[in-house]
């Protein structure tokens, strides 16, 4: 029976990784992958400056933005391993339905998220690969959230490869360093107070972060950032302007494109809170303080839904609606967090799931005061939220022996894979036409030329650039294009 299970498993991670290199064999190169694609040897030369302190990215950036080969295997290869991951983080049993259902939730990630990380190569390095970081992170800590806790070092020997495998993982997105130095501390005092004790681990994971934020943060570029010398990116330092900035930021770009463009998930988290509440007493179903908690986190998706298929909804005017969105998403959470303690009565599940939204908010709060900003930053957080879903799946299966329909899984899964991919092999389709009509307008010595257009371009970065204010010199590089060329984005015709 464990040998049959545990084919399956391989069955199913041989066919998402068989997704996501085809996905990737599909995938142009776009926005800031033709600069790199350019000056990535100048910087490794030390020619160019690092841009920022996000050493591992820029590393794996310079590598898959010169190697069509390399994006083709590295980049499905740490997807699928964040799959198996989920499985590893949350289950002992039930496995192949959390790596479906993780799996779905990882194609099925919000479009502005997606766009910006999946799908565009240099977003990809920076954003996707600390997200296994995070899920060995939880996966080791796992135990801390049970009656009895593992030290992960068991052996000495492990100390130096835990330390570098943490120590790189600093070194590719600023909110996540500064999430594992916060985390770090919080679970190291936690451990301490419930098992009075200090594990190795959580030494070593600490220093390793510590010494990480201060490899990132020593580049100059965030001096000038800090005093305003930066022209791109920018940080409020005083108190009052750091406390506008945050309502702001909240308000108008952290709400509307992370926590309310989360309708899919946010959804599933409705339904089954509702259904844990449902196999609860009649006494818990009959409180109207439960009742409240569970029509907040019923009505939310809903507001989101009829956002969704109809208009937004205007309440007097844009402003006044965005914070009282904001307020809605504040209320969601705080219902969220009140049924997590009051219907989940797993111990180690109820604290397992309370630390992942805590994680969520130590890594959105540190957006609240930085720009620019976009989906990419929601990736990490967006995880979390896959987690806290999974916790509640293999929660229902352990308590009420309640699962999922495997059969409904993998038909959604292969269902997504089919439109994602079709999708994904019609923008193939598209840069191969590129390619293809640029080669013959320049074996022609055009002195105009015409770039046709990618296909679903919103679900890619700048892959259709007007030419206006934008490093043409690199994309006619990455295209084999004449400098002394002029560019026109689309068909004579258009």
């Amino acid at each position: 029976m464990r040998l049959e299970k545990d084919n399956k498993i391989i069955f199913w991670t041989l066919v998402i990784f068989s997704f996501w290199v085809f996905l990737y064999v599909n995938l142009p190169m776009t926005h800031d992958d033709w600069v790199w694609f350019s000056i990535g040897e100048n910087v490794l030369k030390g020619v160019e400056p690092h841009p920022n302190g996000r050493y591992m990215g820029t590393l794996l950036t310079i590598i898959l933005t010169k190697s069509y080969i390399a994006r083709v295997i590295i980049m499905p290869i740490i997807l699928t391993s964040i799959s198996l991951l989920f499985v590893k983080a949350i289950s002992n049993n039930n496995k192949l339905m959390i790596l479906i259902m993780a799996t779905i939730f990882i194609i099925i990630t919000p479009k502005n998220i997606f766009s910006q990380t999946y799908s565009w190569t240099a977003g990809f390095c920076n954003y996707v690969p600390p997200i296994i970081g995070i899920l060995l992170y939880v996966y080791f800590i796992k135990s801390s959230f049970e009656n009895k806790r593992e030290d992960i070092i068991r052996n000495n020997l492990y100390i130096l490869p835990l330390f570098i495998l943490f120590y790189l993982n600093q070194l590719y997105i600023e909110h996540v360093t500064v999430y594992f130095v916060i985390i770090s501390i919080l679970m190291l005092i936690y451990n301490l107070i419930k098992f009075k004790k200090v594990y190795k681990f959580d030494v070593v994971v600490l220093l390793a972060s510590i010494l990480g934020m201060i490899t990132m943060f020593s580049n100059s570029v965030y001096h000038s950032i800090a005093t305003g010398e930066d022209t791109y990116r920018s940080i409020e330092t005083g108190i009052l302007p750091m406390i506008k900035r945050a309502i702001y930021q909240y308000s108008s770009i952290i709400n509307p494109q992370f926590f309310m463009n989360l309708l899919i998930i946010s959804s599933f988290i409705a339904i089954l809170i509702f259904v844990v509440f449902y196999k609860k007493s009649k006494h818990i179903k009959q409180n109207k303080i439960y009742s409240m908690i569970l029509f907040v986190i019923l009505v939310y998706p809903i507001y989101g839904l009829f956002n969704t298929l109809y208009t937004h909804v205007t309440i007097i005017n844009t402003d006044i609606t965005l914070l009282l969105e904001s307020i809605f998403t504040i209320l969601y959470w705080i219902c969220l967090v009140l049924s997590i303690i009051l219907l989940i009565d797993d111990k180690s599940k109820r604290f397992k799931m309370l630390f992942y939204i805590l994680s969520i908010i130590i890594l959105v709060a540190p957006l609240t005061v930085v720009t620019p900003i976009g989906g990419r930053n929601f990736l990490a957080p967006y995880i979390f939220l896959v987690l806290l879903l999974l916790e509640i799946i293999q929660y229902l299966y352990n308590k009420y022996y309640i699962d999922l329909n495997i059969y409904i899984a993998i038909y959604m899964l292969v269902t997504f894979m089919i439109l994602v991919g079709f999708m994904f092999f019609k923008i193939g389709e598209s840069e191969r036409i590129r390619k293809d009509e640029i080669e013959s307008q320049v074996s022609k010595n055009n002195e105009i030329i015409y770039v046709p257009k990618i296909a679903y371009d919103w679900y890619l970065v700048g892959a259709n650039p007007t030419f206006e204010g934008y490093p043409i010199d690199q994309f006619k590089l990455y295209y084999n294009i004449p400098y002394n060329k002029k560019l026109v984005l689309g068909n004579p015709e258009e």
